[in-house]
């Protein structure tokens, strides 16, 4: 049944968008059709093109050499047979879906399949902040978010046909990798952010043509749901928040005594607390102010070896044995600074 602007369809109980669904053709999977001949109609999905029934690619051609024409429901002799020339569609051969896509491409499905219980099961695994939202909203912001997977996928989503081999290709990977990200919402997505940053700091991009910034900063110019365009709005105003809970890399630098190489080092291993800061039209990681106030804490100010040794009138060798005897503290260096030995100036002064 379709709501009253012809926008959305019920489906099972389901509101899905109309452009996620595909009637013209007539979609099938070849195994599925030989283990019982009937349309499923989930194979209506335009967006996710796969039979979690025996895990293959839809077809939508006859198998006949002579014929490949792509089927339809005007001319229908049976499900299971070519509208045409009458060929048995149970022949077509099916490109299997990767082992490693299944899992998540499975709860995708879920969330518009015709059982409660399946629906209820993907929900399950969801994060509290996304309950509140349908599960056409839920793939609509999948959709959203799977040229942030793989930027190739922004093109073909918009369009209102897609063909099945860019679907298998490029959409249906990308949209197997959106349901970590709905999984984890929001952390999830700033830690995706964050790594690809990490991994072309030089470049200072995001590894992926742009699509991060274009996801955050031009989803108010799509036809997104009220719900979707909400949580992804707070999303954004998150990472422009984060401009004054963070410092850069120079900052931390001065204010820690570390190299400015040794500190990005940290951060890309994880040793240090980050937080993800959209800054006008350029996405930036930034230290956690409190991570490195407390790391500052640990680096006492210090004096090094020679001046140390000027400072008590000895040689330089006495004041090693000196601090060997425990008489005077050594300091701990910051990140990225010589080996050579220097001693903490409160515990200089002391002695």
């Amino acid at each position: 049944m379709w709501s009253p602007d012809a926008a959305t369809l019920n489906m099972f109980g389901v509101q899905l968008p109309k452009d996620h669904l595909q009637f013209a053709y007539r979609r099938f999977s070849p195994t599925s059709l030989k283990m019982s001949p009937h349309h499923r109609a989930l194979w209506a999905s335009r967006i996710l093109p796969i039979c979690t029934e025996t895990w293959e690619y839809l077809v939508d051609r006859c198998p006949n050499p002579s014929c490949q024409r792509q089927q339809r429901w005007r001319r229908t002799m049976g499900v299971d047979l070519c509208d045409f020339c009458g060929e048995p569609l149970t022949r077509a051969q099916a490109t299997p879906v990767p082992m490693s896509l299944r899992c998540n491409l499975e709860m995708l499905v879920n969330l518009m399949h015709p059982e409660p219980a399946r629906r209820e099961e993907a929900r399950r695994m969801l994060q509290p902040s996304l309950a509140d939202l349908q599960s056409g909203d839920l793939l609509e912001l999948a959709c959203a978010l799977a040229p942030v997977i793989d930027h190739r996928a922004a093109r073909p989503l918009t369009l209102r046909t897609l063909s099945l081999a860019k679907a298998s290709a490029v959409i249906v990977p990308a949209l197997a990798g959106t349901w970590p990200l709905l999984g984890g919402w929001p952390s999830s997505l700033e830690k995706l952010l964050t790594a690809r940053i990490n991994r072309n700091a030089k470049n200072r991009v995001d590894g992926n043509n742009g699509a991060s910034y274009k996801f955050l900063s031009r989803f108010r110019g799509r036809d997104l749901p009220p719900a979707v365009s909400a949580l992804i709005s707070e999303f954004v105003v998150k990472c422009r928040k984060a401009r004054h809970k963070g410092l850069t890399v120079a900052q931390a630098s001065e204010q820690t005594g570390g190299q400015i190489g040794a500190l990005v080092a940290m951060r890309r291993a994880g040793e240090i607390p980050f937080i993800l800061a959209l800054d006008g039209q350029q996405l930036h990681v930034l230290f956690d102010r409190k991570a490195v106030r407390e790391m500052a804490s640990q680096y006492q100010p210090r004096e090094r070896l020679f001046s140390a040794a000027w400072h008590l009138g000895i040689p330089t060798y006495a004041l090693r044995e000196l601090v060997q005897f425990g008489s005077i503290k050594p300091a701990q260096l910051p990140p990225g600074r010589t080996d050579k030995l220097a001693v903490c100036r409160a515990s200089l002064s002391e002695f």
